[in-house]
């Protein structure tokens, strides 16, 4: 196989540079396109992953030092607003009013967090100690300080789990799946910096799928002494002092449970991104809630229904950090094999 061909990566996070990283060291020339002024995605963001509590600059910079192949070309600033086949090639068209020519695609556009003052309940937005886990991880990745607006370690933290996943109200009745163990995982990180702090979650119940998960979430508890309350959380309103009073339910005893707090934090899920919505709407191959709807979900994940258009990690639904990647590398291969059955 010529391996002289063009493949357009739509998105610089984690699957993106990894995808391109795989094709490079192929032998095919890549082109990522990246919407922010840096790649990294929403790793950039993250402090520390679960379940071993490396450092997310870590794997980050990794990413970013194998993405300096010479088979590999980066534009920031620019997103992909739309993608025509014309004459057997691909031409996208960027927010720079750019056309991008190339023998593939590769959708690598991730995912948005969910924008929490959706849940009016909660009051975020209104209340300042209410915050969202990317607001607290910011604060474990700056210094490891936990504190409340007025600058005070909190002496009460709850965290909510579930926030705009597995919910009617908001139409996303999915799970976001990364949520429970970022909870446990960033629970035992507010106790490790301030162990005088008593932290809460709140869930309707804790999924813990990885490996090493469970073992964490018995980590947490038995070592750092994280409490955890099986119910949702029907209301939070703010005090004169600046404390968020909760109510919620504990569904285990069935009882009605009020609790003061100094910070309250919103476990936020996966939505579909804006270019994701976008372009799989345009491409006619969105699936349920925005996402990428792949070929085959089995036997051909990393595949979109149209020939020469390859789905990566969050596009195509919630994933871990993990699993993208190892998505990026099933894609890689899958555009060889693209190319290798038409044998050009």
């Amino acid at each position: 196989m010529e391996q002289e061909k063009k493949i357009l990566v739509a998105g610089g996070g984690p699957g993106g540079l990894e995808t391109a990283n795989t094709l490079a060291r192929m032998g095919f020339k890549v082109e990522i396109v990246e919407k922010e002024e840096t790649t990294g995605g929403h790793l950039k963001e993250w402090h520390q992953l679960f379940p071993n509590f490396r450092d997310a600059s870590d794997v980050m910079e990794e990413l970013r030092q194998r993405s300096q192949h010479p088979n590999i070309s980066i534009c920031y600033n620019e997103a992909i607003l739309d993608v025509k086949r014309v004459n057997g090639h691909f031409e996208s068209l960027t927010s720079k009013k750019r056309i991008i020519e190339s023998d593939a695609v590769v959708m690598a556009t991730g995912f948005d967090a969910f924008d929490a003052e959706r849940k009016e309940e909660f009051g975020y937005g209104v209340y300042p100690n209410v915050i969202t886990s990317v607001e607290l991880e910011k604060m474990l990745r700056e210094d490891g300080k936990v504190t409340t607006t007025d600058g005070r370690v909190p002496e009460r933290v709850a965290i909510v789990h579930c926030v705009g996943s597995r919910d009617e109200k908001v139409g996303n009745f999915y799970c976001s799946r990364v949520c429970c163990i970022c909870g446990v995982k960033q629970a035992i990180e507010i106790r490790k910096h301030h162990p005088e702090t008593r932290v809460t979650n709140f869930y309707m119940d804790m999924r813990m799928s990885g490996q090493y998960f469970e073992e964490l979430y018995r980590e947490s508890q038995e070592r750092w002494g994280v409490y955890y309350v099986r119910g949702r959380i029907s209301e939070a309103s703010g005090m004169m002092d600046g404390k968020i009073r909760v109510k919620a339910e504990d569904t285990l005893i069935a009882k009605p449970v009020t609790l003061t707090v100094d910070l309250l934090v919103l476990m936020t899920g996966i939505e579909a991104s804006k270019t994701t919505k976008e372009l799989s709407k345009k491409l006619e191959i969105e699936s349920d809630y925005g996402f990428f709807r792949p070929r085959d979900r089995h036997y051909d994940d990393q595949h979109s229904p149209i020939d020469g258009i390859f789905l990566v990690g969050t596009a195509k639904g919630p994933a871990t950090v993990k699993e993208t990647l190892a998505d990026a590398r099933a894609a890689a291969q899958r555009v060889w094999e693209f190319f290798e059955s038409k044998n050009v």
